[in-house]
């Protein structure tokens, strides 16, 4: 017989503004099913934080400067 232990964390990457990147840490920090792997403030920061962390779920700003949501979710997608 085998022992299943409890599954894996979700691992998550935040990408917004400090505010909500840390209401919304504080808020998944409760959960024992999910991991904030890192935050970014930058969609490319995003892209290096998802890259360095391979996360199961990148949560990004839709309206952030610089490079577009969609062209970072594409370069998200794209990451081996």
């Amino acid at each position: 017989m085998s022992v299943v232990g409890p599954p894996d964390p979700v691992r998550v990457v935040l990408c917004d503004d400090r505010l909500f990147r840390h209401g919304l840490a504080e808020m998944l920090s409760i959960a024992d099913d999910i991991e904030v792997a890192g935050e970014a403030n930058t969609h490319e920061r995003a892209l290096a934080t998802a890259s360095e962390q391979r996360p199961d779920v990148v949560l990004l700003d839709l309206e952030m400067p610089r490079m577009g949501a969609e062209e970072a979710m594409r370069r998200v997608l794209r990451l081996p």
